[in-house]
């Protein structure tokens, strides 16, 4: 099995995911909080538009309206799961958030391996809480509880990050079955 990647397209992406989510929460009283999926929707795209499917403006159109939906039904889901689950809601919801959000992507760009980039996708995202524990845990002084209960930018930047890097592997990382080698 041989396995290539563009590890330049791919840090590439993720960094453009973490930049662009970064400026988003960085603006003082931002209370437009649903712009935050178009960002993250036009850094994937803008990155990646020699792996497009369709024209630019439709696959921008397409992207914005569809992880629009996923956003806001993420965001109900997770509120109506937390009653249920309690903080685990969060990291459920964010893995399937992230899944469904690579296969809107997958309507319009090409992926180079589907499956990984799905599973690479929730996984990565389901760390999306862990990370601000760990910056949490490792940093005292950035006091990221209270940051998270006041705003919850700390998360959504690491999510936004960690699904945009999931995304991109998806995009650019190719497997190419060999044939078995013929023993007899």
């Amino acid at each position: 099995m041989g396995i290539t990647a563009d590890i330049k397209r791919i840090v590439l992406t993720s960094t453009a995911c973490f930049v662009a989510s970064a400026i988003y929460f960085s603006i003082p009283n931002n209370n437009i909080n649903s712009l935050s999926p178009f960002l993250f929707t036009l850094a994937i795209i803008l990155t990646n538009t020699d792996r497009l499917k369709i024209e630019l403006y439709k696959a921008t159109l397409i992207g914005l309206i569809l992880n629009l939906a996923v956003f806001f039904i993420t965001v109900l889901s997770t509120i109506g799961l937390g009653h249920i689950m309690g903080k685990y809601s969060i990291l459920f919801s964010s893995s399937i958030a992230a899944a469904l959000m690579f296969l809107v992507n997958s309507l319009y760009l090409k992926m180079g391996s589907f499956k990984v980039g799905l599973a690479m996708t929730a996984l990565l995202a389901f760390f999306s809480l862990p990370v601000i524990e760990g910056l949490r845990i490792n940093f005292p002084n950035l006091d990221v509880p209270i940051a998270l209960a006041v705003d919850p930018s700390y998360f959504f930047i690491s999510w936004q990050t960690l699904a945009g890097l999931g995304i991109s592997i998806g995009i650019w990382l190719k497997i190419k079955e060999m044939p078995a080698p013929n023993i007899l």
